[in-house]
């Protein structure tokens, strides 16, 4: 059957106008929209359900991490064993392995961190105790666990090996700072001390100069230059005061030994053997091969030249009496034994030596008494009457130190009626044991008074004037009651020389000149003892004050005070030994 043609429509759509509208069934469109909000809702149910299982199994695995922390021991046990020590951690991958991971890594930095500090605390003691001094080892004792202990943590959990470094590191920087600081001080202490070492071995080479190079010109070029030297060495210390004071050391050396070198010289007997023309010459300005450098020295170190030369001269003096008296006294002591040996033996040999000692010392023992000795001998041999009377009083002067000599003891034993026998037996015996202990109590008295130290060998200028005049005060003494015993024994008994030498120190120390001093000393240690450290005492020197003025803090005027007022005591003192 044939097939009916169809109608096609012709032309656009309404869905294909433009501008209209696209409709769909209304309830087609709330189907959609309820399908929408149930996705919605299962996909938030979903994620909250995910969120409060991951953080169930992060919290699960913090407490896992704190409850079995891997420590440094369990980590060299595993190394040890051939074990990773990653194995002994949390595993990764999962938020439980991870947050396990986390709180044992953390646990095990801070236990690493401690066992750091530790190790630096015990550099740092050893640092401080001046046990450990070498930079680089000191550098790696810190830095060697620190790097070790982060290229662990490093392996574990990079995050924790970054904590670690950087707070180790700021620990590590302050001990190594202090370090630092303590290697340098105790460097600069040596140094300092090596450098002040080198102060009296220049000076040495100075005090040698002055003694072969005659050119005063040559002699300030080649100081210079030790000058120079010496301060391009201590440069490096940096340390201004140091430098100051070592400069000052040096300088007040200097003048010192060029003091020495002239006051030397011109109280040497190659420039005068005469001290009164020394003097003289110096008066002129003439030292000799010194003047030139005689002539650089100012008032002050002309004045020490001068006075190290009254001191000499008074020392020659003195060495000169003393050795005459030593003379004396050696010889009375020889001559009292030889007599006794004599009388008790009639020995040749001691009269021989009798003889001698009567020649050079005839006031020990005269030629006369000698000559007479054979005769008194063989008196002494027949029968001889006691006179133990005579022989108590004759030891009772000799102890007063009224009988000086052997001369002296057999004129006094025969206006007494001692015989020679018990002059040999007895009493020169008690006079050669008497004579030394009187001499030695006289001498230690004097020489306390002086301030004079026992075995004291630079005995000041001052100390030596003051033992010399007391000295000099008890042999007058001694002298004049010498001669009234003589003229009356009964009126003027004869005092011991000990007791003069007790009352020319009393006199001394209660003086009025002896007050005016003390005076003078008490104000001047009121006014700057305290503040300085010097205990002003009659023996201070001027110049020592002055060449000290920096290191004791004084002012040029305070300094001059207190010269003046030690030229005062000096002055008093003088007048005090003349009295």
């Amino acid at each position: 059957m044939a097939e009916l043609q169809r109608y096609t429509p012709v032309g656009l759509g309404l869905a294909s106008l433009p501008g209209l509208p696209n409709v769909e069934p209304i309830a087609l469109q709330e189907q959609i929209r309820q399908t929408q909000g149930l996705q919605s809702s299962l996909d938030r149910i979903s994620q909250f359900a995910f969120k409060e299982a991951g953080e169930e199994a992060k919290r699960q695995g913090l407490q896992y991490g704190a409850e079995n922390p891997v420590t440094k021991q369990q980590i060299e046990v595993a190394l040890s064993t051939g074990k990773k020590p990653s194995e002994l951690f949390g595993k990764r991958g999962t938020i439980y392995g991870e947050a396990a991971l986390q709180a044992q890594s953390a646990q095990l930095r801070m236990e690493l961190e401690n066992d750091a500090r530790g190790r630096m605390a015990k550099t740092a003691a050893e640092v401080d105790a001046g046990r450990l001094l070498d930079i680089q080892e000191i550098r790696t004792q810190i830095n060697g666990p620190i790097d070790g202990f982060a290229k662990l943590l490093a392996g574990i959990d990079p995050e924790e090996s970054v904590r670690f470094r950087a707070s180790m590191a700021a620990a590590g920087n302050t001990v190594l700072k202090s370090a630092y600081d303590k290697v340098l001080s105790v460097q600069n202490a040596a140094l300092r001390s090596r450098l002040a070492d080198s102060v009296p071995t220049t000076l040495d080479f100075v005090s040698r100069l002055y003694d072969t190079e005659p050119d005063i010109n040559n002699q300030k070029a080649q100081i210079s230059v030790y000058r120079d030297t010496l301060l391009k060495s201590l440069l490096p210390t940096a340390d201004a005061a140091f430098i100051n004071s070592t400069m000052a050391k040096f300088e007040e050396g200097v003048a010192k030994l060029r003091v020495d070198a002239v006051s030397k010289y011109v109280t040497s007997t190659d420039f005068s053997a005469d001290p009164l023309t020394a003097v003289s010459k110096l008066d002129k300005n003439d030292a000799g091969k010194m003047t030139s450098l005689w002539s650089t020295l100012n008032f002050e170190d002309q004045a020490k030249v001068r006075s190290n030369l009254r001191t000499v001269a008074g020392q020659r003096w003195d060495v000169n009496e003393k050795a005459k008296k030593e003379l004396e006294d050696q010889d009375s002591l020889a001559a009292a034994t030889a007599m006794s040996d004599y009388f008790k033996t009639g020995s040749a040999e001691s009269l021989r030596i009798l003889n001698q000692i009567s020649i050079r010392s005839p006031k020990v023992i005269s030629p006369k008494t000698v000559f007479e000795l054979p005769k008194e001998r063989s008196e002494v041999l027949n029968a001889e009457v006691a006179n133990p009377r005579g022989e108590i009083v004759l030891k009772t002067e000799m102890l007063s130190g009224r009988i000086q000599t052997p001369e002296d003891m057999i004129a006094r034993a025969k206006e007494l009626g001692v015989g020679m026998k018990a002059i040999s037996n007895s009493m020169f015996p008690f006079f050669i044991a008497r004579n030394n202990e009187d001499e030695r109590d006289v001498d230690r008295t004097l020489r306390n008074a002086a301030k004079i130290v026992p075995g004291q060998f630079n005995i000041s200028q001052k100390s030596a004037e003051a033992y010399s005049a007391m000295t000099m005060k008890v042999e007058k003494r001694w002298n004049e009651a010498l001669e009234r015993n003589r003229e009356d024994p009964i009126k003027n008994p004869l005092p011991s020389r000990k007791s003069l030498a007790t009352e020319v120190i009393k006199e001394r120390t209660t003086s009025t000149k002896t007050t005016q001093i003390n005076a003078l000393l008490e104000g001047l240690n009121k006014n700057y003892g305290e503040r300085t450290g010097v205990t002003f005492s009659e023996t201070t020197d001027p110049s020592d004050i002055r060449a000290r003025k920096n290191a004791l803090k004084l002012k040029d005027e305070e300094v001059s005070a207190i010269e003046e007022k030690l030229r005062t005591i000096d002055r008093l003192q003088k007048q005090r030994d003349a009295e």
